[in-house]
């Protein structure tokens, strides 16, 4: 007999001061109980000692009432949970990770320290399966823990129907010389995974052959961290707005979106752009660049300035109807991305996993 998810108490882990909105989303249609994963020491959205984070890790891997539960489904891989594995507490309980951050990417890239990527790595190994939003996450994990016996699966996200039919109607001009990057920016993983360093690099180079382009950045910023990389040079032409709820006023001022992202995992505003029609560079490092590759192939780059500054400059020779045509075009592309679907998806995914034989641990 085939199991359902709905039929199962699912305990859903997600960080401080909140999980993704989608990744929520995901949770609550299959009844899930949340909690913090720092539930009984807190530490996760402020500065805190190695020695309080590790009680922390100890804390909830100790006592969480997990006998509650018959599914752990955890918003990325943490620690905790690994380590109530090998506490023996999550015997014949799945335990499944949403994997949707950067944390893979870096740990290829050996951003963190040897001892810390061999955590993660160890961390991984005690979950059943990970569902990865988006290619890069899919194919990252799917390395990492090659040669185990964890299940990898991939699955994408989707705008709201509503949403998705609001950004269709926005009216785009495409004829300013103004450039729009989103990203939150309030600490240098951050900074790295969205590209921005790569963003202004390209921009300041565009600057010394045409001073009048603007660039528009949108999301939270740190002020110490904004003013140790953004020179004297470019201050005057780029424009920090903060983090906005409504961001249609900002597409609606820019004629080109740039998103040179390393291992973003599945980034939304990708989709917000696409479903507006504002035409995209993005690089080949983030989990959705199929969106644009699907409409004009070379809009697509590796992470670099230098391939950034050169597609910058061949946009703005394209006409105003070449970049309608590119517009309309990526409305297209991103017709399939609506979140019934994507839930859809991500249910046959779970019902999937929960079916599959447990694995077996020493």
């Amino acid at each position: 007999m085939e199991l359902d998810i709905l039929d199962k108490k699912v305990a859903y882990f997600e960080g401080r001061p909140s999980g993704h909105p989608i990744h929520s989303e995901y949770a609550k249609i299959i009844n899930s109980h949340f909690n913090y994963i720092d539930k009984y020491l807190r530490y996760h959205d402020k500065p805190t000692s190695p020695i309080k984070r590790y009680l922390s890790y100890l804390l909830t891997a100790l006592f969480f009432p997990i006998k509650d539960f018959d599914v752990v489904f955890t918003e990325e891989g943490y620690f905790q949970l690994g380590l109530m594995r090998l506490f023996g507490r999550l015997k014949n309980k799945k335990l499944i990770g949403l994997m949707a951050t950067h944390t893979a990417y870096f740990i290829k890239k050996k951003k963190y320290s040897k001892l810390t990527c061999k955590a993660f790595i160890e961390t991984y190994k005690q979950y059943d399966s990970f569902i990865c939003i988006g290619d890069i996450q899919y194919n990252l994990m799917s390395e990492l823990l090659e040669n185990t016996n964890v299940r990898i699966y991939k699955i994408f996200n989707g705008l709201k129907l509503n949403q998705i039919e609001y950004l269709n109607k926005l009216k785009l001009k495409l004829d300013s010389k103004r450039i729009l990057f989103i990203g939150n920016l309030d600490n240098s993983n951050r900074l790295y995974s969205k590209g921005f360093d790569i963003v202004l690099n390209a921009f300041e180079d565009l600057i010394k052959i045409d001073s009048s382009y603007q660039l528009l950045v949108v999301g939270s910023y740190n002020d110490t961290i904004i003013d140790d990389i953004v020179s004297d040079e470019i201050k005057d032409n780029i424009t920090f707005v903060g983090l906005q709820e409504n961001i249609s006023p900002y597409i609606l001022q820019s004629s080109l979106y740039v998103h040179p992202g390393r291992g973003d995992a599945f980034p939304t505003t990708i989709l917000e752009m696409s479903h507006a029609g504002l035409p995209i560079i993005c690089s080949n490092e983030i989990g959705n660049y199929n969106i644009v590759s699907k409409v004009k192939s070379n809009m697509v780059i590796n992470s670099s300035s230098e391939e950034l500054l050169r597609e910058i400059i061949n946009y703005f020779q394209l006409s105003i109807e070449e970049r309608e045509q590119i517009s309309a075009k990526l409305k297209i592309s991103a017709l399939p991305y609506n979140e019934e679907r994507a839930k859809e998806v991500f249910m046959s995914t779970m019902n999937k996993i929960i079916n599959e034989k447990l694995k077996a641990y020493k």
